[in-house]
């Protein structure tokens, strides 16, 4: 009974302490659509690091021992995400680390076009390639979304940087549409 009693007020306790709002704000209804749901990992060790040499040899060890085009293709869509949001923790510490948030940026764009040539050549290799199409084409709207973020908050010669890797970023997803058939 008193296990009944017990379990029956812990549902009524997780059920009262979920609230649901239908209502929508128009302020957060805007914002919503600009916003891509597509979550970054944490890039850990930042470029301004001492060690971040060894991060970087890390990775290069990891690609080359991956010989399948796919799991390639995805790892290096990876680093690109990790480097954008590693540029986005440079970009908040001030704008001595603007200049290095730019090339971590272009960095990372250098991994997505990887991406793409190995997702093409899978695609030749007669592999199945839609998922992965779909997921660089979020990828690149959230690559262009997070460089246009940085791009106005900067000026001068880091924001004309800013914006031909927007540009890249916008190409890339039309490559990644290419390669996906409707």
């Amino acid at each position: 009974m008193r296990r009944s009693l017990f379990l029956l007020i812990l549902i009524f306790l997780v059920f009262l302490g979920t609230s649901k709002s239908f209502a929508q704000d128009k302020a957060t209804s805007s914002s919503i659509t600009t916003n891509i749901e597509y979550a970054l990992p944490y890039p850990g060790i930042l470029p301004d690091n001492p060690l971040y040499f060894m991060k970087a040899l890390r990775d290069r060890v990891v690609s080359f021992f991956i010989s399948d085009v796919l799991k390639k293709a995805e790892f290096n869509l990876l680093m690109a995400d990790v480097r954008l949001n590693a540029a986005q923790y440079l970009f908040a510490k001030g704008e001595s680390k603007y200049s290095l948030a730019e090339t971590t940026i272009s960095k990372g764009e250098n991994y997505f076009y990887n991406s793409l040539i190995k997702l093409n050549e899978a695609k030749q290799q007669g592999i199945f390639v839609n998922d992965l199409a779909s997921k660089l084409i979020v990828a690149s709207q959230k690559h262009q979304q997070v460089i246009k973020e940085l791009e106005n908050k900067s000026s001068g010669a880091i924001r004309e940087r800013f914006v031909e890797d927007e540009r890249r970023a916008k190409n890339f997803e039309i490559r990644a549409t290419q390669v996906k058939p409707n």
